[in-house]
């Protein structure tokens, strides 16, 4: 009786590197908040973590499932502080430079409403 091949979903060189052999399908293997953050880093090619939380906190959606799920899901790389983009994926230039830009936007948007905060109070 022949013995069961079991087929490894993934391929290895002899430097213990590894690569799947088929792709993925992330609506299979990532959970709905997985999926929702996979479907807008993938629209954006690079997002900022306010751009992921405009877009996925809602109804069922926390914001600390959001933070969870960003901060240690193998699928998303931190390219820097607060911006993401999908891991194994190359970065677009232009996509890192427009997250970088709304990044900048986003701590200066919050920096001044801080200081007008600390003004009204003193």
């Amino acid at each position: 009786m022949a013995k069961p091949v079991f087929q490894q979903p993934v391929r290895s060189d002899k430097h213990h590197k590894y690569w799947v052999k088929e792709p993925l399908d992330p609506l299979v293997v990532l959970s709905r908040t997985e999926y929702a953050i996979f479907q807008v880093i993938d629209g954006l090619g690079v997002a900022t973590k306010a751009d992921v939380m405009n877009k996925v906190v809602g109804p069922g959606i926390s914001p600390m499932a959001v933070n969870f799920a960003i901060a240690s899901s193998p699928a998303f790389f931190k390219i820097e502080r607060a911006i993401y983009t999908l891991h194994g994926r190359p970065i677009n230039a232009d996509a890192l430079v427009n997250a970088r830009l709304r990044r900048a936007a986003e701590t200066s948007r919050q920096s001044l409403e801080k200081l007008t905060l600390d003004l009204r109070m003193s």
